[in-house]
């Protein structure tokens, strides 16, 4: 099939069309460089400054260029090494080495230029320079020396993902048992039904294994994998405990017929009311579960509001905000220059025993931004308490 002049010439603009849009969009993913600093001027110019290049940022930046003029009498000078100086801490970037380039009327090595890769606290800086004694200035800047400071904006710290709520099935189940979690067989995993009254007759073994773990998930909150319905995670955080032991009684009946087959009914019917003669079925399984099951489940952590630690001075207060399985948290501490700010981003994790929120702190003062892992614990037993580590907090807070 051929195609017309037309529908070949629009086929070719759409290309052309999309081909410039993908490097349209590389061209603007990169930052410009622009000047964050500059003493310059068209006055005619001395050589050795009289007056201190500073220059103050209020966020930080990512140096790429530094530029200082040595017109030196229109003599230029031998290209030496450039660097910027902390104010408030002292600490010296640099100094690097610079190239040199012609500058007005021809004069050589008059520009010196270092191009460097740096990221830049928000602050005040000085400019240092090697050779001030050729280091161009005027009246007209103060008797500073002549510089520029080329950056880009110093991208935000991202924010890593949220860890996942997702727990193995074994942290937080026991099987058809009691106590704590543990891969080890339990006497209520397994029941036996027979075919017939005949106590000599054919037995039909039935695990309940499965169906137990992901009940005792329920109970506890968990996010599982469900292993006896495809394998899809299976999030308990919100179910009520009617919600969990129905579910329960369901996969009992799953396991039952899967088990038994259509060939042997009265076990079959069996496994899935009361058990008959020798056993317990799903039905008998249920009914204990809806009877005494309120003994072992787990209150779902509520942690919204203010948590506190220490008195006076001394005291320190952070804001927790939820929403079911994500958890958010401000703090500061210190005062004056010294203040240091905290944000909190994490994810609950119910466990067998307790529950974790794991996460990351965002901590920010006056020079720099940090990241570290932080976790927040909730034992059930405790719910006015909670234990902090990482993110510059540590020990137990309360409400």
């Amino acid at each position: 099939m051929s195609l017309s002049p037309r529908r070949i010439a629009v086929g070719t603009l759409l290309l052309l069309a999309v081909a410039a849009a993908g490097t349209a969009t590389a061209h603007a993913a990169a930052p410009v460089p622009q000047k964050i600093a500059e003493i310059t001027n068209v006055g005619g110019v001395q050589s050795g400054p009289t007056a201190a290049s500073t220059f103050t940022t209020t966020k930080p930046w990512h140096v790429v260029q530094l530029w200082t003029y040595h017109w030196n009498d229109a003599k230029g000078a031998v290209p030496g090494r450039v660097g910027l100086r902390d104010l408030k801490t002292g600490k010296l970037y640099g100094p690097w080495q610079t190239r040199g380039d012609n500058g007005q009327g021809g004069v050589p090595n008059a520009n010196w230029t270092a191009n460097v890769k740096v990221d830049l606290p928000a602050g005040r800086y000085r400019v240092t320079d090697s050779s001030p004694a050729s280091w161009a200035q005027n009246a007209e800047s103060g008797g500073r020396g002549f510089f520029y400071v080329l950056a880009t904006p110093l991208a935000a710290l991202a924010w890593p993902p949220l860890p996942s709520a997702l727990v193995p099935i074994e942290s937080v189940s026991n099987g058809c048992g009691g106590g704590v979690a543990s891969s080890q067989p339990q006497f209520g995993d397994t029941s036996t039904y027979l075919n017939s009254n005949n106590p000599l007759g054919k037995r039909y073994p039935v695990s309940f294994r499965e169906a137990c773990n992901l009940h005792d998930a329920g109970y506890s909150g968990a996010k599982v994998l469900d292993t006896l319905n495809g394998g899809a995670p299976l999030d308990y955080f919100t179910w009520t405990q009617l919600r969990v032991d129905d579910k329960f009684y369901a996969d009992m009946q799953l396991l039952c017929i899967d088990q038994i087959p259509a060939t042997a009914p009265v076990a079959r019917a069996d496994c899935l009311a009361k058990g008959g003669k020798t056993s317990w079925g799903a039905q008998t399984r249920y009914n204990f579960v809806r009877t005494a099951g309120s003994l072992f489940v787990r209150a779902r952590p509520s942690l919204g509001g203010t948590w506190t630690q220490g008195d006076g001075a001394d005291r320190i207060s952070i804001t927790i905000s939820q929403s079911l399985r994500h958890v958010g948290a401000t703090w500061q501490i210190g005062d004056g220059e010294r203040i240091q700010k905290g944000e909190f981003r994490g994810t609950l994790i119910s466990q067998d025993q307790d529950s974790i929120v794991r996460g990351t702190a965002r901590l920010e003062n006056a020079a720099k931004t940090m990241q570290r892992p932080m976790t927040i614990t909730v034992d059930p037993d405790r719910p006015k308490e909670i234990i902090l580590s990482g993110g510059g907090l540590a020990g137990t807070f309360t409400r």
